[in-house]
């Protein structure tokens, strides 16, 4: 019997190691041909893995059952449901594992957003896999994604936006002013944080009204500088060029840097809008995408269409730009209730 749990557990974890392949052969697709953002490699990367650690945790507790029985008795339970194991088409057991994964991932609370994500992810592996390699007829394509609640994006009133992009710029330092000209970057433009950290030089020392980036998806798109943004510009250029030459540091093509003088990353970003919010004085934690949705509600409001901002903001679907109609509903409402003197008689009780 040690014989056959032995080559039941090598098989098992030639299946993992399979898998694990399978895995890093569809990252490589997606980042070399389909050219997916850094940062959405890594969701796709995070997902995965967490799927390939589930199978791997499933496959540890069949060999270590819980349960103390008989030798006998588990060795003929065992072989019965190898047996059925692989009565099964591959393509069933391969719907039945995901639709597993996801009872897990339900029962440890996670919301329809995530599961969705997920199987969305695994879709897209399986997808992948029956198409290079396997044949039969991918049954996991036939998951449908879990009905959810629309999630509203948190934004700023006018009063809120103006107080973020307050402050002296006559005497600013490089800090100050990089700061104040990444938060009115992205107002203005509405810009992701990925498309703000990949400006470079060449593509601002002349300072334009407009430049043709390259978004999510790797889809194109024009934005727009505004005139306050561009007024920024030549003075950040200033004192970046002195904060370079001031402290030695080796020239690079990024428009915004460091103190080391390296590129700003991602992370970098949101936690200057974190610590910039605080600096000037709002209630509320603002992060990036946080302006990017005040950017498109307040064009919203002011009479922009939505199919204009769904270009500017780089939407493949104009269902994704949709939900700032009902933002905007809800943003009125709001502004509503904290300018009408009955809602300010009610937040005073």
């Amino acid at each position: 019997m040690k014989n056959t749990d032995n080559i039941i557990a090598a098989t098992k974890t030639t299946m993992i190691r399979t898998m694990q392949e399978r895995v890093e052969s569809y990252l490589h697709h997606l980042a070399h041909h389909v050219r997916l953002s850094d940062s959405t490699l890594r969701a796709y990367e995070l997902e995965l893995n967490r799927y390939i650690g589930w199978l791997e945790a499933k496959e540890r507790a069949k060999g270590n059952p819980s349960e103390s029985q008989s030798r006998k008795e588990s060795s003929s339970a065992n072989m019965t449901s190898k047996e059925k194991e692989t009565d099964i088409p591959s393509e069933k057991r391969d719907v039945q594992e995901v639709r597993s994964f996801l009872l897990y991932l339900s029962r440890r609370g996670l919301s329809s957003r995530t599961i969705n994500r997920s199987i969305s992810v695994l879709r897209g592996l399986y997808r992948f896999m029956y198409e290079k390699e396997i044949d039969g007829v991918n049954t996991v394509a036939t998951l449908k994604l879990r009905k959810k609640t629309e999630r509203i994006p948190d934004l700023l009133f006018h009063s809120e936006m103006k107080q973020l992009q307050s402050g002296n710029q006559t005497d600013a330092s490089f800090f100050e002013i990089r700061n104040t000209i990444l938060i009115e970057f992205v107002y203005a433009t509405g810009v992701r944080v990925g498309e703000l950290t990949s400006r470079t030089m060449e593509e601002l020392e002349s300072v334009p009204k407009s430049l043709l980036i390259r978004g999510k998806g790797s889809k194109y798109r024009y934005i727009f500088l505004s005139e306050k943004l561009r007024s920024l510009i030549p003075s950040y250029i200033k004192r970046r060029k002195q904060f370079i030459i001031a402290n030695s540091l080796v020239e690079c093509e990024a428009f915004f840097i460091n103190n080391r003088g390296n590129p700003l990353s991602v992370r970098g970003v949101q936690k200057i809008f974190r610590s910039e919010s605080q600096r000037r004085g709002l209630m509320k934690s603002v992060h990036p995408h946080m302006i990017r949705h005040s950017f498109a509600t307040h064009m919203l409001e002011s009479g922009a269409d939505i199919r204009s901002i769904q270009e500017f903001l780089g939407h493949s679907s104009l269902a994704t730009t949709q939900r700032y109609a009902h933002v905007n509903l809800r943003y009125l409402q709001a502004v509503c209730d904290k300018a009408h003197p009955h809602g300010r008689e009610k937040s005073k009780e």
